[in-house]
């Protein structure tokens, strides 16, 4: 549809305008040129004084035919919200409209000053071309302008292929405005290509391209985080120091989040120390880090100190610094000081229960898990402070609506204690909620039926499901490896890359385990030697350790050592562990010392490498050499953790450990000594 069919017939019958302005023959002078009206037009307070100034142009024949005025009228009319005038001005110069490009592009912008809808801006760039008017350097600002403000990322992209094809990519105007374009659509690739092919630049270009990656998080600070630079990060630090521009709030806070996330958590320390002015992003950020780098025990008391702080400024009542406190205490086994947080806060929400489930499961505390996220289910043990107080009501009964998160931190507490029974009920309750379909839940679904020894139901879930990732793979391979089924393990993990899943680290453990208990030693180093091969994984201790443990079953004890001693990296206790296991099954007493000896140095409080390096003298009749390492262990307090049992009985779940036995009085068991 052509513009004249949506414009009124004549200016004068519609507008109707009576003129208050002086008319002495000066003034009428001035009245009869268009830059005097051009500038009473730009110099009109209200809506009002541009419709005067708009009759007398017409008044004294400026228009139809100055298209400078009418252009100056239209923006003027735009600029008070008049988008109807601004259409009879158009049509007021009906004679000029199809020639000039200059007409075009002043509607074009003020239908985008007007900011109401932008059809109508694109109706009057798609008559251009019906009309056959050229755009110029000036139309594809306003139009991309306009895509800009509503947010047209279509029609912006049509805009700059049109642009393209007329060779306007040359312009720096041009460009600028693209560049504004893309980053209000959050593309900030494609604003970094255009910038890269701009044959020219100028500083508007340069501050175009910064605010791009500044609105769109891609600020220097947090790209140093991002790619773990902390040399350049520390490049940034030094420059925004020398500008004096440390002592800003959200800098500060960049800073912290950069050191941390570049593992320098004693620099984002000492920026914590010096900041002046602290709020909760601060506190958060400083909190999120010394778990991110894992430092918990190290940067305990430090973490400490930061609790201390949150508390006297009342920052711990924030719900969000809350449960940063308690997957920071979960995460450096603190979990009675996580317990106590959790208690004091005023405000709980689904975060907050999923990072106490999370820690319960993380500390061993698996039934306390389950309590927290199934209404009615409790826990006695003898000798043991029941972490779940009665004052915390489970999730169902607060009317807090389980999420995934939850699914999946109560199904691993099932797990890890072989709650068969529990994890079937939370597994029903998932398929009420329809959480079972999800990715992760249903994983956690395979790692409970798989730990548990029903690796059939693992697999109709598996079989079932719709979309399978590599740890849905893994857990298939690593479960069907522990049962012995060895080449159901290995064909599952040749079918994973069938089916498209790229191998992770994970994947050749899984297999390399699996190769370890059926003692398929060519199978083994094949697969090896493959991830070796592939660029993409590098091995770690782990791996290493499924290597040895192989070899030394497969009796190849001097290769175990050969692999050992020639690591690229440093060997851990999973390494000499499974060593010094290899030296025991074959007899080889002064290889097992030696392993040993490197094993106590990595975990001198673990109890069972002293038992089994007891057991391995006592195996070669050796018994003085056994009863001097149970005599160290003594010397050192080292003390073989006692096995712990327990009994279900409906919903409650009683534990006690070796020499302990449990009467009934009354409704309530008790454990005594025997």
């Amino acid at each position: 549809m052509g513009l004249e069919m949506l414009l009124p017939w004549t200016v004068e019958a519609e507008f109707g305008i009576s003129c208050s302005f002086p008319l002495d023959a000066t003034v009428y002078h001035r009245w009869s040129r268009p830059p005097d009206i051009i500038s009473f037009c730009e110099s009109a307070q209200s809506l009002r004084q541009v419709q005067q100034t708009h009759a007398q142009a017409v008044l004294h024949g400026v228009l139809p035919a100055s298209i400078s005025v009418s252009a100056a009228l239209i923006l003027r009319y735009a600029l008070f919200g008049s988008s109807q005038k601004t259409c009879q001005i158009l049509f007021s110069q009906s004679a000029g409209f199809a020639r000039s490009p200059f007409l075009h592009n002043t509607l074009i912008r003020a239908h985008g000053m007007l900011g109401v809808c932008c059809r109508d801006g694109f109706l009057v760039y798609n008559e251009m071309f019906r009309s056959c008017v050229m755009p110029d350097d000036h139309t594809f600002p306003f139009v991309l302008k306009l895509c800009s403000d509503f947010l047209e990322v279509r029609k912006g992209l049509e805009a700059h292929g049109m642009l393209l094809k007329l060779s306007f990519d040359s312009d720096v105007y041009v460009n600028n405005t693209l560049l504004s374009f893309y980053g209000s659509c959050g593309d900030s690739l494609a604003a970094r290509k255009v910038f890269d092919e701009m044959p020219e630049k100028d500083l508007v270009s340069w501050n175009s391209v910064i605010r791009v990656f500044s609105d769109n998080s891609c600020c220097t600070l947090p790209v140093c985080a991002a790619l773990e630079d902390s040399k350049v990060g520390r490049g940034i630090h030094c420059c925004i120091f020398k500008v004096g521009l440390d002592t800003q709030l959200s800098i500060g806070n960049a800073l912290i989040d950069a050191y941390g996330k570049c593992r320098e958590v004693e620099a984002s320390r000492r920026v914590f120390d010096e900041m002046t002015e602290r709020n909760d992003v601060t506190w958060n950020a400083t909190i999120v880090i010394l778990g991110y780098n894992g430092c918990y025990e190290h940067a305990f008391s430090s973490f400490r100190e930061v609790h201390g702080f949150s508390v006297r400024m009342g920052l711990d009542r924030d719900v969000f610094v809350s449960n940063s406190l308690i997957d920071m205490y979960s995460k450096s086994g603190h979990s009675t000081r996580a317990s106590n947080v959790f208690h004091h806060m005023d405000k709980k929400n689904a975060i907050s229960f999923n990072a106490m489930i999370a820690n319960f499961a993380q500390n061993s505390l698996q039934q306390e898990a389950i309590a927290l996220h199934v209404p009615g289910w409790h826990t006695f043990a003898p000798g043991r402070k029941f972490m779940q107080s009665h004052s915390i009501a489970e999730m169902g009964h607060l009317g807090m609506k389980h999420d995934t998160v939850s699914f999946v931190g109560a199904l691993s507490a099932c797990s890890n204690a072989s709650e068969i029974k529990k994890g079937k009920e939370i597994h029903g309750f998932a398929v009420r909620r329809i959480f079972h379909s999800h990715q992760f839940v249903a994983n956690s679904l395979l790692d409970l039926y798989t730990k548990c020894g029903q690796i059939d139901i693992s697999r109709r879930i598996f079989d079932r499901m719709s979309h399978r990732d590599a740890a849905s793979w893994n857990t298939m391979v690593l479960g069907y490896g522990m049962i012995g089924q060895v080449q159901t393990a290995i064909d599952l993990f040749e079918s994973m890359r069938d089916d498209g899943v790229k191998y992770d680290s994970v994947s050749y453990i899984a297999v390399l385990s699996a190769c370890s208990h059926g003692g398929l030693i060519e199978q083994g180093r094949r697969f090896f030697d493959e991830m070796i091969a592939c660029n993409d994984i590098k091995p770690t201790e782990k791996h290493y350790a499924n290597m040895v443990d192989l070899l030394g079953r497969c009796g190849l004890v001097d290769e175990a050592v050969h692999l050992v001693q020639s690591l690229p990296i440093e060997a851990d206790s999973n390494v000499w562990g499974a060593l010094l296991g290899a030296c025991r099954l074959h007899g080889k007493l002064d290889l097992g010392c030696w392993a040993a000896d490197q094993l106590l140095k990595l975990k001198p409080n673990h109890s069972g490498y002293y038992a089994l390096l007891s057991n391995m003298y006592a195996d070669a009749g050796r018994w003085k050499d056994a009863d001097r390492v149970r005599e160290l262990m003594k010397v050192k307090g080292v003390k073989k953790m006692p096995g712990c049992s327990w009994v279900q009985m409906q919903d409650q779940v009683y534990a006690f450990i070796a020499g302990e036995r449990f009467e009934q009085l009354g409704s309530h068991f008790v454990g005594r000594e025997v």
